[in-house]
């Protein structure tokens, strides 16, 4: 066992230390539910008397009593209507209901010392098995159903030396997460309402999801794939409505489409789960015998894309299903191993969630605190169409809100100087430089980038400050000094670096700093 997947035992197990904590030190606490991440930790509580920051630290040393008293962790297996029966005597609604919503014939419980919660994954035997651990933060979050809610993160360790080691304040969540940093940056943010699902593109997040779509279509048609249009307001109807395109029109055989779709999403997280997203999805129509060579080439497509971006993906295979035609779903499912060998792409299996549509390949992304979300995916569905073509599905995005609050938080805001809605700002710091800083501004973006013009009355450090605040990567700054000699002051943000150049040399920068 690697020190990663060693790690997961003691995170889950300190996330249940935090919630039993809880429950301990404020009687009305309603528990919503936590997990492990790959970075530590987090669970989500509403706190009946509200929230205070001094809990987190009574909330620290009550998990260090509970480790010092070396409780034994066990795990319990019952039926759901019995968890249903449990968690209603304990007042704790949402967990009663997840409970009473299973459809498992048994639901695994995780006890310490008269504490009972869902259990996810392995833990630890005793609760002194939790070498070191600290609670990082508690931020709202917003966009749940439940009001006031607070997620509380926290990051657990092998040794107390390796704990020491670490700055805190280097890693703090709720300033890197995209809600966060989406509403500063003025890129989206949550629409007031009953329904906390929705999300609204402002100006700047409107060009970035332009620029993906933009980028989607330009590398979809150039795999053979004609898009086309249609009302479809399911995931489902897609599939549906461009098998009826083909049925009738034989030669489009490989269609695509990106389009507004809503579900109904019952938990929200941001814009990583939200109620109604735009979603892309591609269709190919085959004979089996040609399965597999276009299952390679969606893969390669898929590999294609997310390489452009600095992320870590895995891919997980589904090889559970309801499907009564077990021959055609194993045909099918080796299709997807052969697909992925002849890729070169490592993946993982998973045999316990089952599927209904047939075989099924997912990309799942890290958010920022280590929790994954499903994005890419590729599966054989298991209907035909009426002459017997295969239908093989595939999605770059998965959710366009999801892929483009994941990409916010990778970069912290950051994005790749191709896909940032403004690429420089201008700055004239005299009033008598307007006019050049305009015709300079007019030359950049008769170029294809994207500029402003800052005619603020702030000061130039405040200025300043504030392009590098909204993760501006070029200021360029023009006075007398540079009309005279015929040259601009260009500031780099990200580097700390300022020169003055040309502006022919200013734009060759820019063309050099585009990879795509």
């Amino acid at each position: 066992m690697n020190s990663e997947e060693a790690i997961i035992p003691i995170r889950n197990t300190a996330c249940a230390l935090l919630a039993a904590s809880a429950q301990r030190l404020f009687p009305g606490v309603i528990l919503l539910g936590g997990q492990s991440t790959s970075k530590g930790f987090y669970y989500d509580f509403i706190f009946s008397s509200g929230w205070e920051p001094r809990f987190l630290t009574l909330l620290q040393e009550q998990m260090y009593e509970l480790v010092r008293r070396d409780h034994p962790i066990k795990l319990m297996e019952m039926v759901p209507k019995s968890a249903y029966g449990y968690f209603s005597s304990q007042s704790q609604p949402f967990q009663a209901g997840k409970a009473k919503a299973s459809q498992e014939s048994l639901v695994c419980l995780v006890q310490i010392d008269g504490f009972s919660d869902f259990a996810n994954g392995e833990y630890v035997d005793n609760t002194s098995e939790v070498p070191a651990f600290f609670l990082q933060e508690a931020f709202p979050i917003l966009d749940r159903e439940e009001e006031d809610c607070i997620r509380i993160f926290g990051y657990a360790f092998f040794t107390k030396e390796e704990s020491r080691k670490v700055d805190k304040k280097t890693l703090s969540i709720r300033e890197k997460d995209h809600i966060t940093l989406g509403k500063d940056l003025q890129y989206f943010f949550q629409m007031p309402g009953e329904n906390p699902g929705e999300w609204a593109f402002l100006p700047k997040g409107e060009l970035i999801r332009e620029k993906l779509i933009e980028l989607w279509k330009k590398k979809i048609s150039s795999s053979g794939f004609e898009i086309v249009s249609v009302p479809s307001y399911t995931e489902a109807e897609m599939t549906k409505n461009h098998k009826i395109i083909f049925e009738n029109f034989p030669k489009m055989s490989k269609l695509a489409q990106i389009s507004f779709v809503q579900t109904d999403q019952a938990e929200f997280e941001g814009m990583f789960c939200s109620s109604a997203f735009f979603s892309d999805r591609s269709h190919v129509f085959c004979p089996f015998e040609k399965l597999l060579s276009y299952s390679i080439s969606s893969l390669q497509f898929i590999c294609e894309i997310l390489n452009i971006f600095t992320w870590k993906y895995r891919f997980v295979l589904y090889t559970k299903s309801w499907v009564h035609n077990k021959a055609l779903w194993k045909k099918d499912l080796r299709v997807l191993e052969e697909a992925l060998s002849a890729c070169n792409i490592d993946y993982q299996i998973d045999q316990d969630t089952i599927l209904e549509k047939g075989p099924k390949l997912e990309v799942r992304l890290e958010d920022k605190m280590g929790k994954e979300h499903p994005c890419a995916f590729l599966y054989i569905d298991k209907q035909k169409t009426a002459t017997q073509e295969r239908i093989l599905v595939q999605s770059l995005f998965g959710s366009l809100e999801r892929f483009i609050a994941l990409l916010i938080e990778q970069y912290e805001g950051a994005l790749p100087f191709w896909l940032l809605p403004e690429q420089v700002r201008i700055i004239p710091t005299e009033k008598n430089g307007e006019e050049y800083a305009l015709s300079v501004k007019e030359e950049v973006n008769r170029l294809g980038f994207l500029a402003s013009v800052d005619k603020t009355p702030e000061s130039l450090a405040k200025k300043l400050s504030q392009a590098e605040a909204e993760k501006i990567p070029y200021v360029v700054m023009i006075g007398a000094k540079e009309k005279e000699v015929g040259k601009i002051s260009v500031r780099e943000c990200r580097v700390k670096k300022e020169e003055m150049i040309t502006l022919e040399q200013f734009t060759e920068k820019l063309r050099k700093q585009v990879t795509i």
